[in-house]
């Protein structure tokens, strides 16, 4: 429920000009409805017993009945046995929609699921987190890198820069600096899973 007033203009056409609405409701995309959903997932996880961990954000721990789970929006990660994960979902789905996407480990069923656009596996050793390969591909494609380069574990080659045009005039600086921008940003934003890219 809105605990603040919001109003929004209606779609084209369903009202004069110059009326509004005003939410009864939160609305997806407005500034208050995130925090009105964690305050929302927190009740319910305290409920049943979880209590948050002061160093990280929306990550909670029950103890009596052995999980941690992790919230990312509304994406939901937990770790405990398949009959306590089994039951975390029941749990809820009393006060929320879910659906379980897969429970991975020793003796499940599936042995990866997907979550956040990354793929968590399990070895029969182990965990395994892979990251999303699409962030490597981008970058690949704006440098001009084709799909059959062979993989180089040193920092340079013969070949480096030679696709790069010869003289000042050939580069548009503002574009050729958007480009490094991009790309920089997203090889950070995939080194938080690829440590070993940095």
């Amino acid at each position: 429920m809105m605990d603040e007033l919001v109003f929004v203009y209606p779609p084209a056409g369903t009202l004069s000009r110059g009326w509004c609405w005003k939410l009864k409701k939160s609305m997806y995309g407005t500034r208050r409805a995130s925090g009105l959903w964690a305050d929302h997932v927190r009740k319910t996880l305290e409920d049943d017993g979880c209590y948050a961990l002061k160093v990280f954000s929306m990550v909670f721990i029950n103890v009596s009945k052995r999980y941690i789970t992790a919230i990312w929006g509304d994406d939901f990660a937990a770790i405990g046995s398949e009959e306590t994960l089994l039951r975390f979902d029941e749990m809820l789905k009393k006060s929320l929609e879910s659906r379980v996407i897969g429970i991975i480990g020793p003796g499940a069923s599936s042995t990866s699921v997907k979550l956040l656009n990354r793929t968590l596996k399990w070895s029969g050793k182990g965990y395994e987190w892979h990251a999303d390969a699409k962030h490597s591909r981008s970058v690949c494609d704006k440098c001009g890198v084709v799909d059959n380069t062979k993989e180089s574990f040193v920092p340079g080659s013969k070949m480096a820069g030679l696709n790069i045009p010869e003289g000042e005039d050939d580069v548009d600086a503002e574009a050729s600096a958007h480009m490094y921008a991009s790309g920089a940003g997203t090889l950070l934003y995939h080194a938080l899973d690829r440590p070993d890219l940095l």
